[in-house]
């Protein structure tokens, strides 16, 4: 019977884990998140989820300073 963990275990979570160094704040988030269900060692995965942690502040505070500054909103418009 097919589980969707099946397929995040054939994925290498240090694979996962140097693209998400390289992606943005929100792609990290989801990256790290991949890895710790493809990570087998549960410190591993305790490890990945204090990435995961980190990484979801990180985005959190970096879309709030776009909204912030209005990104995404119509011209004249606040």
């Amino acid at each position: 019977m097919f589980h969707p963990a099946d397929t995040e275990r054939s994925v290498d979570p240090e694979e996962l884990e140097r693209q998400a160094e390289q992606a943005g704040p929100v792609e990290r988030v989801e990256l790290l998140t991949r890895a710790v269900g493809a990570a087998r060692n549960p410190l591993e995965r305790l490890r990945l989820l204090m990435l995961v942690s980190d990484a979801a502040g990180r985005a959190a505070h970096h879309v709030a300073g776009k909204a912030r500054d209005g990104a995404g909103m119509p011209e004249g418009r606040c």
